[in-house]
């Protein structure tokens, strides 16, 4: 952020756009890929972009633990704004890679599995309330 902390309404706008940026992404792909897929992946590539899925998957989980008790230790305002709006975009990254590999597999399970993920870190990092 810029210095200021951000206020419960900005942090819910901030949600909101990137919840629904992974949403329209994941719209985008089930549209692109309905009919058929796009020309595919190898299989061994395919394999490999599941696996590195996987371990991002984990590792933004396990990040947002450690961001969450980073979150609660501070008694910062501003860092704990930081903090918020890091521990949410932990949680997107899988929902766009996910989205990337439904559109290179047709295979909604990434996308849904890193939506899934997000709403974990939205839940385990809620809204900075006013003061704290």
């Amino acid at each position: 952020m810029n210095g200021n902390a951000a206020t419960p309404a900005v942090a819910r706008v901030i949600r909101a756009a990137l919840f629904a940026g992974v949403a329209l992404f994941g719209v985008a792909a089930w549209y692109i890929t309905r009919n058929r897929p796009l020309p595919g992946l190898p299989e061994q590539m395919a394999r490999y972009l599941a696996f590195a899925f996987m371990g991002l998957a984990a590792a933004s989980l396990a990040a947002l633990s450690v961001v969450r008790s980073l979150r609660e230790r501070s008694d910062d305002v501003g860092r704990r704004s930081t903090l918020t709006v890091v521990g949410w975009a932990l949680g997107e990254a899988p929902a766009l890679f996910g989205g990337v590999l439904y559109l290179l597999t047709a295979n909604a399970v990434p996308y849904l599995t890193g939506l899934a993920v997000l709403l974990v870190a939205f839940l385990m990092i809620s809204v900075p309330e006013e003061g704290h």
